[in-house]
């Protein structure tokens, strides 16, 4: 149970009617990401936000919770004039906060701390999933016919399972946004219980939780983005590079749509500060020009090499000359010019320790195992003029970087606005130069719940060797690694409602048309909302996946596309199924990973959403993997006008051929096109590659001849073929896999024979004493016989 109300407040909410709360909890941290999420009691529902914007209009909660470390804006949105409390219903102030406002420490707010409250919840908040899951690594063992109730806390793992495929789990803000929430909720029945109020805790109870979005804002999530490769980041083989946080990871942006147009930015921050040293000497370092004398050290500083041999062959003149060439002179930061000398192994001393006289005499330092250290008045007087030049100029410069910081925070307002316009100026010249440098198309964004491209064009880098029939040069992001990139259309409908639940901000492009700007044209005929995608391995299809979400994402943050003409609908989600992120701090396995994706993607589709599955159902039994690939692909097509653009790729052929999955208006085929030679003696020369989407459906995926180009050995693949073959014909394959040579036969029978014939023999008599000489002679004699 979490601690007692502090406030008088809250124990006076507690006498309000919880059946009408709405508790709202609200996150910022340090880099502008905001996590959101509230809390509705009539409807026993906890909803979850990845971003928020203006959250208290669309809500109107009675309670926000606040973050003790959110800044002050985010304060002043919630609290305009001040009031830390909701003002009491009598007062008669007309500038009363419509919901009580609580500002709450940040260890309510703990990321971890909050997924365990999700994970406790009553299983009433899992609607809908009545599995329990046990995993490995459990305290204990239970037998299949157990309740939950029996199973207990063993069933954590699979609780946070269920949670995965229900919320993203990835939004660390808004989970410990649930935190507080639950926190709150924690308190009000702590005091419920204290004034015996019943009904309050029957009341404040979780039966549902759920994700939602923003009106106007698309929700795209880690997976996704990485998938994509609109963001990718790449780590430091060298572990002493990678920091303990993200700001000193040491990784940086990799391949990415981002990395593509961030290069075309502005790379000038500032100049006082030389970024790149600071980042090297970990410490802030000015740059050259900003103070002439601190200019002046630093060129004293860069000489010091030259100073320091030219004193020590000044030194070396005045002392014997056997000791000339072990001299040396030297700097040390805070203990300034030294005179070094080797020391002698047999007597433990320096071999020169300076003269008697004032003017010759060094007084020692301190020493090492091989040397020892003094200053003499030449050391002296280059301490008094020159001091420790190291500390001296680290201190200067933290005096000008102090003083910039103070010159700074008085204009910080000013700053601030400016640094964003020109940051939002530099962005768009960027997507400017990239749509012009990369001959991208202006796309037009429209009501309709389509997704009609011509001329798709590939935004990633890609192995793939492509030609582009339509506008016969290369795609400039592709010519690093390939010649050229053939363009595909695609055309996807998702399912139609009734025109009022389109957001009314999403106004329709009436600008003339031109080339790349055609009108929409609606194919009632052949309006499909489900693509699926078969044929051969290595012949483009998750290239073409890839490219279709990242053209709409990219339209949707207003930028030119890859494409000749595009015509993308108000999109709400991407969800992808693409690629498994497997690491170690998640205990479940790549297959699990790969069901939560999916299991997320059906749990949030709308039929504004684009949904891409590549190869759903590896890493299992090949039946349980087609079977379940078909399940989800009919739950997509089943959902009517609800139903989402889905568009997916295959080789489990099974599910069509035997009707599983059943032809409708809503679905089609499509392959990339190959051409064959069946006469060709290297059967990597027998197909031959051609990234054109046709239209239909390919029954083989020609795995033999991507492994034959892979290099895989040819016996390897010539067995894989008979087995196809077998296979096709409905042969048994586990007969198949028994068969042996005809050599492996011709040995297992003789093996057979001389078994037979040993056994024929006699051997009592030659059951004897070990001296017996005779008796080993004939067992030998009986042995050579038999083999």
């Amino acid at each position: 149970m979490d601690s007692l109300p502090e406030s008088d407040a809250e124990i006076h909410k507690t006498d309000d009617c919880d059946a009408d709360d709405i508790v709202m909890a609200v996150d910022v941290n340090n880099r502008g990401d905001v996590g959101c999420c509230y809390y509705i009691a009539m409807e026993e529902k906890l909803l979850l936000l990845s971003e928020v914007s203006c959250v208290r209009v669309h809500m109107q909660p009675t309670v926000v919770i606040l973050s003790i470390r959110v800044n002050e804006k985010v304060e002043h949105y919630f609290d305009p004039y001040g009031r830390d409390h909701r003002a009491d219903e009598d007062d008669g102030d007309m500038f009363k906060l419509p919901y009580l406002l609580e500002t709450r420490p940040s260890t309510e707010f703990a990321y971890e701390a909050a997924k365990n409250k999700l994970i406790n919840l009553s299983t009433t908040a899992f609607h809908g999933f009545n599995s329990n899951f046990i995993t490995p690594g459990e305290s204990e063992y239970y037998e299949d016919f157990q309740s939950a109730e029996e199973v207990g806390f063993t069933a954590r793992q699979g609780r946070l399972m269920k949670l995965s495929a229900m919320i993203d789990l990835e939004s660390r803000l808004t989970i410990g946004c649930v935190g507080a929430v639950l926190a709150y909720i924690g308190r009000r029945k702590a005091v419920s219980h204290l004034l015996d109020n019943e009904e309050s805790n029957i009341s404040l109870k979780i039966s549902n939780i759920q994700m939602f979005n923003l009106k106007d804002v698309m929700f795209v999530n880690a997976d996704t983005l990485a998938s994509l490769q609109i963001l990718q980041k790449e780590f430091s083989p060298n572990t002493h590079s990678q920091g303990p946080s993200k700001g000193s990871s040491g990784s940086k942006e990799g391949l990415s749509v981002f990395e593509n147009f961030d290069t075309l930015g502005l790379a000038a921050i500032g100049r006082d500060v030389d970024f790149e040293a600071s980042a090297e000497l970990h410490r802030t370092v000015v740059n050259q020009g900003v103070d002439e004398e601190l200019d002046q050290m630093k060129r004293t500083y860069d000489g010091i090499e030259d100073l320091l041999d030219r004193t020590s062959h000044d030194i070396a003149t005045t002392i014997p000359g056997q000791y000339s060439l072990e001299l040396n002179v030297i700097f040390f930061p805070q203990i300034g010019f030294l005179i070094s000398m080797p020391i002698d192994p047999e007597t433990g001393a320096a071999k020169y320790e300076g003269g008697v006289e004032d003017g010759s005499r060094w007084d020692r330092i301190f020493s090492t195992a091989t040397r020892a250290y003094y200053k003499d008045w030449r050391m002296r007087e280059l301490d008094d003029t020159l001091g420790d030049m190291h500390a001296v100029i680290c201190d200067r410069e933290i005096e000008i970087v102090y003083d910039l910081g103070q010159r700074i925070l008085q204009r910080e307002a000013m700053l601030n606005k400016t640094s964003d316009i020109c940051g939002e100026l530099d962005s768009l010249l960027a997507l400017a130069q990239g749509a012009r440098q990369y001959k991208f198309c202006r796309p037009r964004l429209t009501e309709d719940n389509i997704v009609d491209i011509s001329g798709g064009r590939q935004v990633q880098r890609s192995n793939l060797l492509l030609v582009d029939p339509l506008t016969s040069i290369r795609h400039p992001l592709q010519e690093l690694t390939v010649p050229s990139f053939v363009p595909n259309d695609t055309y996807v409908e998702g399912g139609q409602e009734d025109s009022k639940s389109i957001p009314h901000s999403a106004k329709r492009d009436d600008s003339p048309t031109t080339a790349n700007q055609s009108t929409v044209k609606h194919r009632p005929d052949a309006a499909p909302s489900m693509l699926m995608m078969t044929g051969p391995n290595f012949s483009g299809k998750s290239i073409y996946l890839k490219q279709i979400a990242i053209i709409v994402y990219m339209a949707h943050v207003g930028c030119f596309v890859p494409a000749d003409r595009a015509s993308i609908g108000l999109t709400d989600k991407i969800l992808t199924r693409i690629a498994t992120r497997e690491t170690v701090s998640r205990f479940q396995s790549a297959f699990m990973t790969d069901l939560q994706q999916v299991a997320l993607a059906m749990t949030l589709a709308t039929r504004r959403s684009l949904v891409i599955v590549d190869e759903f159902g590896k890493g299992t039994e090949s039946s349980n993997g087609a079977g379940l690939a078909c399940g989800v692909f009919e739950y997509f097509l089943s959902l009517g006008d609800n139903r989402p653009k889905v568009i997916g790729a295959t080789h489990f052929h099974e599910i069509f051929e035997n009707g599983f999955l059943k032809p409708r208006r809503c679905l089609t085929f499509g392959y990339m096109e190959v051409r064959l030679d069946k006469d060709a003696e290297d059967v990597q020369d027998q197909i031959t590659y051609l990234y054109n989407f046709r239209p239909g459906r390919k029954k083989s995926s020609y795995g033999s001849h991507c492994a034959a180009i892979n290099g895989i050995d040819a016996t390897i693949i010539a067995r894989s073929e008979k087995l196809e073959d077998l296979s096709a014909r409905g042969g048994d394959l586990v007969a198949a896999c028994a068969e042996i040579s005809q050599g492996e036969e011709e040995d297992l029978r003789l093996a057979e024979d001389i078994a037979r014939d040993f056994l024929a023999q006699d051997l009592r008599g030659l059951v004897c004493e070990e001296s017996n000489t005779t008796i080993k002679q004939e067992s030998r004699s009986v042995l050579e016989q038999v083999i």
